[in-house]
């Protein structure tokens, strides 16, 4: 028996370090660590330049199921990922399939979503889309006058479409018994409500339930809707990247970068005119500026507040 081999190897491990100690040995690992380098950044090149698949749900004309465009969202982020070469394809669900769905990773991102706490924990935000406020949609014969806190509306009761954010405020309001919340999946079955009188109000965007009554509903029942000017919520909203992805860093600042160019070149002012969506200077502010990057540089992140 060879000594080495007895006493653990110790023959062939010397001549182990003194094949690597040779110029030929060191010249083709160099050769493969750069090889494998190389490989690596086209598979992260070609994964980026895949089509992105981003999850919505119907609200048009923000999204439309109906819509060969898909509705002012869908077309903006088309328009932005375009910018960067990048394809994009739609897929409409229920909003809280297409929310959860996207986060296991499903889906490559989500849109469009306000800014809460919990999803910044799951998802990278991009720069603003746009602001959408919401306001309290009542029958005229049953008037909202007046309020200035949710402890105002304990009289009434309000629709709401699930998968929607609102507040924490106002589902921590019905938690609490505060308030007398009916939700169903779908705005229209929320509107149908409101116009038999089965609910007092329905919190929703002026561009959505305005739509929806010029859809669905003549002009004589039209007239009979009516909403308060103060808004439950105003704040931006944003296309989420799940944090289970390794895409989702990449496809973030391409994004963000073709929206920028969108409001640069003039093409996002086009749009809120085409989709007469309301248009909000401070959301063109925060998209140029862009938002933060978080300390590990992955992406960025909007909390709530």
């Amino acid at each position: 028996m060879d000594p080495g081999e007895a006493y653990g190897g110790i023959g062939s491990s010397m001549m182990v370090r003194n094949n690597v100690q040779s110029p030929g040995l060191k010249l083709r690992l160099l050769v493969l660590m750069c090889g494998l380098v190389f490989a690596t950044q086209a598979a992260a090149r070609e994964s980026v330049q895949r089509e992105v698949q981003i999850a919505t749900g119907h609200s048009p004309p923000i999204t439309s199921s109906e819509e060969a465009d898909g509705g002012f969202i869908p077309t903006l982020i088309k328009e932005a990922f375009a910018r960067e070469n990048t394809p994009v394809r739609f897929v409409f669900l229920p909003w809280k399939r297409a929310y959860e769905d996207s986060l296991l990773g499903k889906y490559d991102a989500t849109a469009y979503w306000r800014p809460s706490a919990e999803r910044a924990r799951e998802f990278l935000y991009s720069a603003p889309l746009f602001a959408q406020p919401q306001y309290f949609f009542f029958r005229k014969d049953n008037p909202l006058r007046t309020w200035s806190d949710l402890d105002d509306l304990r009289a009434f009761v309000i629709g709401a479409t699930g998968g929607f954010t609102y507040t924490p405020e106002f589902w921590q309001a019905e938690k609490s018994g505060r308030l007398q919340i009916e939700v169903v999946m779908e705005q229209e079955l929320n509107l149908a409500k409101l116009m038999r009188g089965r609910i007092d109000l329905y919190p929703g965007s002026k561009a959505s339930v305005m739509r929806l009554l010029r859809t669905h509903y003549s002009v004589e029942q039209q007239r009979l809707i009516d909403f308060h000017p103060k808004p439950l919520v105003s704040s931006t909203l944003h296309l989420l990247f799940p944090d289970v992805s390794p895409r989702s860093p990449v496809l973030l600042e391409r994004f963000n970068e073709g929206l920028q160019k969108l409001h640069v070149s003039g093409r996002y002012r086009e749009l809120l005119t085409a989709f007469k969506v309301e248009a909000c200077d401070d959301v063109q502010i925060s998209v140029l500026g862009i938002l933060p990057p978080t300390e590990s540089g992955a992406g960025r992140r909007l909390l709530h507040r």
